[in-house]
């Protein structure tokens, strides 16, 4: 039976969303399973820098199906992989580095079923339940476009707006009904644009959120707890923990700590 998508449920509510982000090197997924087990929403897998392996992919997506939690994973724009992800239990993609209003309606012809896209049939993956929740013969049957349609309704696409290209064509991409989530890159935007004046890029940031939010968009930030109260107040929903770096900042404030403690106690040298 198809699960249901609880994060898409809430962003459609307006409700926020609480997640962690994890490149794939780091993507083990009893870590994935553990940090599940505390209540966030969703895990945003990353794939757009690293190597990696689909396998590997599969893997965190049943771990976080273990505890209920949706797989979002974040890729520049792959056809193949979106295709893949989705048959292996990924409730959503976060495509990167789109330059135009037609990177975008490619993403949405790769993720979604007709009439929404162009995406493959295939639900013999662990999206169709290993072909059981479609018990009809292939073709223009009711119980096969119902699924399609269902599977439309559950999957989450978004995309991140970090070029010029697609800045300048913000209104016509905000316009495809099939996007629900827009992230935003200053760093990959600065650099499209040729590294303008700091204020330039703040400019349109701010013009891409407002327009985002105005239609109906979900907008997703890593923002930190000090800066979330605001960051709310701006309209972001989704918000995304990072374990790596988290664990860094916990283990250097363990070591400074612990050695602080260990030279007054004389047992560590100066």
């Amino acid at each position: 039976m198809l699960k249901p998508n609880k994060t898409k449920a809430k962003m459609r509510a307006g409700e926020a969303v609480f997640g962690f982000t994890i490149g794939v090197p780091y993507a083990n997924p009893n870590l994935v399973e553990m940090l599940g087990s505390l209540g966030f929403d969703y895990v945003d897998v990353v794939c757009e820098n690293d190597l990696f392996d689909e396998t590997s992919i599969e893997d965190v997506i049943r771990a976080a199906d273990v505890c209920g939690m949706t797989t979002i994973l974040r890729t520049p724009y792959n056809p193949g992989l979106i295709l893949h992800a989705l048959n292996s239990g990924c409730q959503g993609v976060l495509v990167t580095r789109v330059g135009s209003k037609a990177d975008v309606q490619a993403v949405l012809d790769a993720a979604k079923f007709h009439p929404e896209g162009k995406r493959t049939v295939f639900h013999g993956g662990r999206t169709g339940n290993f072909w059981r929740d479609v018990n009809a013969p292939e073709g223009s049957n009711p119980e096969l476009i119902n699924w399609t349609l269902a599977v439309n309704r559950e999957t989450i696409v978004g995309c991140t707006i970090e070029e010029i290209g697609a800045v300048n064509e913000l209104d016509d991409i905000l316009a495809l009904p099939g996007i629900d989530l827009i992230g935003i890159g200053p760093g990959d935007l600065a650099h499209s644009m040729g590294w303008p004046p700091q204020e330039e890029v703040d400019r349109l940031v701010e013009m891409t959120r407002v327009k985002s939010l105005a239609a109906g968009k979900t907008v997703f930030s890593p923002v930190s707890l000090e800066t979330m109260p605001g960051a709310i107040e701006k309209g972001f929903r989704a918000f995304a923990f990072s374990p790596t770096s988290a664990l860094e900042s916990a283990a250097n404030d363990y070591l400074t700590g612990g050695r602080s403690i260990a030279r007054a106690k004389g047992v560590l040298g100066q």
